[in-house]
């Protein structure tokens, strides 16, 4: 199970990997960019946090990165959380305002029948349609760092894409931290309007 979850999250980090040499415009240079990705994967979360909080102030509003960086906002954020290293109350006040905004969510594998315990995977939750779920951890699968509720624009069937990696992009109906105020399991993000986007397998 870990080195599926591994390889799950490895697959974030590539997403986000091959963006950053797809963009070099903006505020933030491909160096700056580089670093948060380094910090994000070696899961220093108050590096990751930091240099997420500081460029959400310097990218444009036109700039495409800006959806996939509030996602790196809120995972990173949650890291810290789930370390103790930020409040619950302070994980409230930073997350309200991105209500509303658009949002990218990393590459994942697609699972048609997810196994009980599955992480990191796009599922459809059982008996609904229009809708997919994700549960995103750390590397070492001891932290659910989000639940993603994902709520379609149009019909996706997930039978004939099983295992392929799929980006889902939409916007922030609600980011709801945990009332239990647990370490172990940290955000609810409600998306809606979405899409997925295929990786091409070349």
């Amino acid at each position: 199970m870990r080195a599926v979850i591994r390889a799950c999250v490895l697959g974030v980090l590539c997403f986000f990997s091959i963006f950053q040499l797809q963009k070099s415009c903006g505020e933030v240079t491909d160096t700056q960019w580089e670093t948060l990705l380094n910090a994000t994967g070696n899961e220093d979360w108050n590096q990751g946090f930091d240099l997420a909080a500081k460029y959400l102030k310097e990218l444009k509003e036109s700039d495409d990165r800006l959806p996939r960086l509030r996602y790196i906002f809120l995972y990173t954020a949650a890291g810290k959380v789930s370390e103790g290293k930020m409040s619950y109350d302070q994980l409230s006040a930073i997350t309200k305002d991105l209500v509303g905004k658009e949002i990218v969510l990393p590459y994942r594998q697609i699972a048609v029948a997810p196994k009980p315990g599955d992480l990191n995977f796009i599922c459809e939750p059982k008996d609904t349609k229009g809708q997919l779920f994700v549960a995103a951890t750390n590397k070492a699968g001891t932290t659910i760092h989000d639940f993603e509720f994902i709520k379609l624009k149009n019909v996706f069937k997930l039978e004939g894409h099983d295992a392929e990696f799929a980006s889902i992009f939409g916007v922030i109906d609600a980011i709801k931290p945990n009332p239990n105020r647990s370490a172990a399991i940290v955000l609810r993000i409600y998306i809606s309007n979405a899409s997925v986007k295929l990786r091409d397998p070349t």
